[in-house]
């Protein structure tokens, strides 16, 4: 058993001039690396969808600070807080409607610019009472986002409601 101790120790010693040898003629190479992993994660985040919300696709590459959003882009957002979730948690939507579309219902179907979007349910699985989200003309910052699946917590429910221009990360892409 203390065998392989003294073998590790050895190697240790043996490897540790290899090392420092290595990194003193390669410290910009690892400077680089340093400063890109910095900036990789600065820039992009992967985003992992827990939910059902978006059936197709499971992971999503985040592009941070990308906030060239257009109808059908989808968007990662971050959650204000309420409801069931904490504030801060984020979630990935697609937007339907931008500034200055007009939302509108029938009942609990919503439509934007008179094309059906989905109808909002009465309650969640739980039994708590929804409440619909807004109508009327989209504000200027501000966006109607939504998924196909029955349960999403989107824009047609008034603890979503539409999400403010402040509270997008960024734009996502379909990984898989």
């Amino acid at each position: 058993m203390n065998i392989p101790t003294v073998k590790i120790a050895r190697c240790g010693h043996a490897l540790a001039p290899m090392m420092a040898k290595h990194f003193g003629r390669w410290w910009w190479a690892w400077a680089l690396i340093l400063i890109a992993g910095g900036q990789i994660g600065n820039r992009w985040a992967l985003h992992v969808n827990l939910s059902y919300s978006i059936a197709d696709c499971d992971v999503f590459l985040v592009t941070k600070g990308d906030r060239q959003i257009a109808r059908g882009s989808l968007v990662e957002f971050a959650w204000p807080g309420g409801g069931p979730y904490p504030a801060g948690v984020r979630f990935i939507k697609i937007v339907r409607g931008m500034p200055g579309d007009m939302v509108t219902t029938q009942g609990r179907d919503y439509f934007i610019n008179g094309v059906y979007v989905g109808t909002a349910k009465f309650s969640t699985a739980r039994g708590e009472v929804l409440e619909m989200g807004p109508a009327g003309r989209i504000p200027p910052g501000r966006f109607f986002v939504w998924t196909p699946h029955p349960d999403s917590l989107d824009s047609r429910y008034a603890l979503t409601g539409w999400v403010n221009y402040g509270q997008v990360v960024g734009t996502a892409r379909k990984l898989f």
